[in-house]
């Protein structure tokens, strides 16, 4: 495919669709093509023999190394999470465990099966594999944390944006390093729950859905 092509489409499917979602159409029907995005990515990624399953037996070497780097790393920033909220959100912190707690327990199960999965295979499985000749992968890195900030324009406040351009940094950064869907999953749930357990979670529920 030629890389102009591949360029353009790039624009329209992570560039223009959520700018669209966020103008134009209400911000629920994200749900809905990132849904139907995910599909063809699956299809895509399984035509290509690109390991997309989350139980490929165990860790490899590879992944050993990277899953204790990814957990000292999600160790400080929790801590760094939470004195944000204490220090700038104060009556914000832990909010939704202390006030919901049913509703607090159902997104930590749910979040991770029904958005994080679905995400990954667009931003990280798609996104790398199908636009690798483009760039080269520290730029692809950077473009695909930088696309995936701006898909969260459609929570319509700075902050979701801010949040994810970082977390998908650290996304990006481990598929990079792995090319593991399963451990990049396990990272972006473990980042998103932590959103939704000191404070912050408010910025990618209530306003996303007007």
């Amino acid at each position: 495919m030629q890389r102009w092509w591949l360029w353009l489409e790039m624009l329209v499917l992570f560039g223009l669709v959520p700018l669209v979602l966020r103008f134009v159409v209400p911000a629920r029907w994200w749900f809905g093509v990132l849904g139907l995005a995910a599909l063809g990515a699956w299809f895509w990624l399984r035509r290509r023999a690109v390991p997309i399953g989350l139980w490929q037996g165990r860790l490899n070497p590879l992944e050993q190394g990277q899953f204790w780097r990814l957990l000292q790393r999600f160790g400080l920033a929790s801590i760094l999470a939470v004195l944000l909220v204490w220090l700038w959100q104060p009556t914000n912190l832990f909010n939704l465990p202390r006030q919901q707690p049913w509703l607090w327990l159902m997104i930590l199960l749910a979040y991770p099966i029904f958005s994080v999965y679905i995400q990954e295979l667009v931003f990280r499985g798609l996104f790398f594999e199908r636009y690798r000749e483009l760039l080269n992968e520290r730029w692809l890195l950077l473009l695909s944390a930088v696309l995936f900030g701006w898909a969260h324009i459609i929570f319509r406040n700075p902050y979701a944006v801010l949040l994810t351009l970082i977390g998908g940094w650290l996304f990006a950064d481990t598929y990079r390093q792995t090319r593991s869907l399963r451990l990049v999953c396990l990272e972006h749930a473990l980042y998103g729950n932590l959103m939704f357990t000191v404070g912050l979670g408010h910025y990618f529920f209530s306003r996303g859905l007007g």
